[in-house]
């Protein structure tokens, strides 16, 4: 029987499916758990935050200290496709499985993770609210600051505006003062048909040290937005002491929308990326904010700035060539480094390290591929590789194949920290990034760590990171940020929801693996009777599976926190096992999970999804030890002979997590 030792718990899963006790799809790609509550531990903190104004009530951010350790499946790495860049394992064969602690939940759409130099934290979420995590864990009832009044009508089905940005003052321990991005509505000197306006403000805190004064906000910049998208927002403070300001294109596809004007790339005609003379969008700004500058401005033009000497820039603009630069972090060791996740269109996302002056290609370019305005899913095969003026365009670091794309990882990249904390050996000096999700409709986002190329000019390769103590492996939720504390350990900030809505958004640190509880049992009472009942139904109506001879398997499913389903199942030999068995792959998943046939039958898959999978049975460090069929298109198949009696695992290398099993008689 081929059975690998580091298969034995996605065995045991599937087995479990096969009597009808647990209700799984595919990992990353499947229906996930139910939305729920974490495990009350000890002294958990539950407190509900109110503003003077508005008036709506505020969700209830909890902040929550984890406990017991477990582990599961490890999900595969995404296969690389034709063109994408190949995530690999590290030459040193460091370790890509961690745990999430969960820190706070009942956040909307927390964005922002930003440590204070006293010990405590700020969170900042998209719906114009800043919470205070104290020193002690604790989430403070009050928000510290709420711009809700301030701020355009969110869409609460998905919007991009919203409280985007915060970042102290070098001297916030002594001057009290930080900086906030926030989309305003559209100021009366704007284009009448544009969407709105970015504010960049400076607020000081009050005599209370967790509360900032709202009245003390010193308008800096406005930026004003042609569509709703593309805006930005995670602003930082360089090495340097100055704000570096990311602003994303203007938004709307393909360039073609209000709002973008012509540039020097004909072909593709209105890249706002490759303008840098009637307006600041798809750039990074560099701005001195202890200085006012020349006109009476609010802040000063840093002297070394890139184009501060070129009467036709704004001496403002740092870098540019940018879609969407909406997370941007500062390297907070080695030469500190600027690493600028950028969000692709249709075909490529990217993480460029950024340095003054350079041009990152959008919209000749997006990732390291020629992009095409007027046909954008597919790639042209020559473009300009420097400006009309000769200045080179910049590839990124890190690259992969949108999931709009067959054999796609994900939508969106959300750029994340160099780790360098002391927790994650294996981790020290490496990238960890993200991404948002494989769809709109349920939250399916990703981890990555990558290493730096060898090479100059090279790739980096990476992986994806295993959530050990997630039932699949796999996040299950969207993916919006990440965040770093003053030792370097990083937090990830994800909701259940796509939009700015509700009271599902979450702040979890990155542990070892086997430090903290199972994420797996955060069910409210709701979920929890709703689990049982379906867990019960689905026991009793199990089948008798089929295996050679006879065996007796006795599976506990624990389905929630405080609900366990435990059912026995006989298994023994019956004539229903068939030759030839098809499988099918659907909404990401294998349908069934588990086929039951006779030595020497033929199996056969069929693609019948919209995107690429594969199936694959061996180890991710040798596919070729069982079968590997290669990337399957849609409608495509493959098919396998089992010669052998024993239990058969196979897996999606594109889609990790999607996970299937054959039982052989």
């Amino acid at each position: 029987m081929y059975l690998q030792s580091r298969y034995t718990r996605i065995i045991h899963l599937l087995l479990l499916l096969s009597i009808g006790l647990l209700l799984a799809a595919c990992g990353d790609d499947d229906d996930g758990p139910l939305p729920t509550s974490p495990l009350a531990a000890p002294e958990q903190a539950t407190e509900t935050a109110v503003a003077a104004e508005p008036t709506e009530e505020i969700a209830e951010p909890t902040a929550t200290q984890a406990a017991t350790a477990t582990t599961a499946p490890e999900p595969a790495e995404p296969e690389p496709t034709e063109d994408a860049a190949t995530p690999t394992a590290t030459a040193d064969g460091g370790a890509t499985e961690v745990d999430l602690e969960l820190v706070v939940d009942g956040l909307a759409s927390p964005v922002a993770f930003i440590p204070a130099p006293d010990g405590r934290h700020f969170i900042v979420d998209q719906v114009g609210l800043i919470y205070v995590l104290d020193g002690d864990g604790d989430v403070l009832e009050t928000p510290f600051l709420d711009v809700r009044d301030r701020m355009v009508e969110l869409d609460e089905g998905f919007d991009e505006r919203g409280l985007l940005g915060m970042a102290l003052h070098p001297d916030f321990a002594d001057n009290g003062l930080f900086y906030v991005y926030y989309s305003a509505p559209l100021r009366d000197e704007a284009p009448e048909d544009w969407n709105h306006t970015s504010h960049i403000s400076e607020f000081q805190v009050s005599l209370d040290a967790d509360a900032a004064d709202p009245d003390s906000e010193r308008i800096l910049l406005q930026v004003d937005q042609p569509q709703f998208n593309h805006d930005g927002g995670q602003i930082t403070f360089g090495p340097d002491g100055y704000l570096y300001i990311p602003l994303g294109d203007g938004g709307g596809a393909n360039d073609t929308a209000t709002g973008h004007v012509e540039d020097w790339y004909d072909f593709n005609d209105g890249g706002n990326g490759q303008d840098i003379e009637e307006n600041l969008l798809g750039s990074i700004l560099r701005i001195d904010v202890d200085n006012e500058g020349q006109n009476g401005e609010p802040y000063a033009i840093p002297e070394d700035n890139p184009f501060v000497d070129d009467e036709d820039v704004p001496g403002e603009i740092w870098a540019y060539g940018f879609r969407n630069p909406f997370r941007i972090t500062f390297d907070m060791g080695g030469d500190d480094e600027l690493f600028v996740g950028d969000a692709g269109q249709d075909r490529w996302e990217e993480v460029s390290i950024a340095t003054a002056g350079g041009n990152y290609g959008w919209n000749v370019k997006e990732g390291a591929h020629c992009f095409d305005a007027a046909n954008p899913g597919a790639e042209l095969e020559e473009c300009p590789d420097e400006t009309a003026d000769g200045d080179p365009l910049i590839d990124p670091v890190i690259e992969y194949q949108n999931g709009n794309q067959p054999g796609g990882i994900g939508l969106v990249v959300i750029g994340g920290y160099v780790y360098r904390g002391s927790a994650l050996e294996d981790f020290e000096g490496r990238y960890i990034f993200g991404d948002w999700s494989t769809s709109f409709e349920e939250g399916h986002g990703k981890l990555f760590v990558a290493n730096p190329a060898e090479d100059e000019g090279e790739l980096w390769s990476f992986e994806q990171i295993t959530i050990a103590n997630s039932e699949n492996g796999a996040l299950n939720e969207f993916l919006l940020s990440f965040g770093q504390d003053l030792d370097g350990e990083l937090y990830v900030l994800t909701t259940e929801t796509p939009g700015p809505t509700g009271d599902t958004g979450k702040v979890y640190q990155i542990v070892p693996a086997g430090e903290a509880e199972p994420l797996d049992d955060e069910d409210d009472e709701d979920a929890t009777a709703e689990a049982t009942e379906a867990a019960t139904a689905e026991a009793t109506a199990a089948a008798t599976a089929t295996v050679t001879g006879t065996a007796t398997i006795t599976a506990t499913a624990t389905v929630t926190a405080t609900a366990t389903v435990t059912a026995t199942a006989t298994i023994t030999p019956t004539e229903e096992a068939a030759e030839t068995t098809e499988v099918s792959m659907e909404n990401v998943a294998f349908v069934p999970l588990l086929i039951l046939v006779e030595d020497g039958a033929t199996v056969t898959w069929t693609n019948n999804d919209s995107v690429d999978h594969t199936v694959t049975a061996g180890t991710p460090d040798d596919l070729s030890e069982l079968f590997d069929s290669g990337s399957l298109a849609p409608g495509e198949t493959f098919t396998f002979t089992f010669e052998e009696p024993g239990t058969y695992v196979y897996f999606c290398t594109i889609h990790p997590g999607m996970v299937g099993s054959v039982v052989v008689q």
